[in-house]
């Protein structure tokens, strides 16, 4: 942001800023992804069954980092 705001060329630092943002926000997409499934794996059968608020706690924090990636994201 910094480079955005005190560079010359601004349209090349914001669109180098906006590139970055998006590869951070689709990494963080795809992490979400993956805590999705192992939370769906644990809730379906996993050999240890986790217990409500863990699960709770889980799902909690795989819809705030997937709300915050897509805030990046748009």
């Amino acid at each position: 942001m910094a480079g955005a705001t005190w560079a010359a060329d601004k349209p090349r630092w914001l669109r180098i800023e906006t590139t970055v943002l998006r590869i951070i926000a689709v990494v963080a997409l795809a992490a979400q992804v993956v805590a999705l499934v192992t939370v769906i794996h644990q809730i379906v059968g996993g050999a240890a069954r986790p217990s409500g608020p863990t699960l709770l706690t889980s799902g909690l924090n795989v819809w705030t980092s997937t709300v915050l990636a897509f805030a990046v994201l748009f």
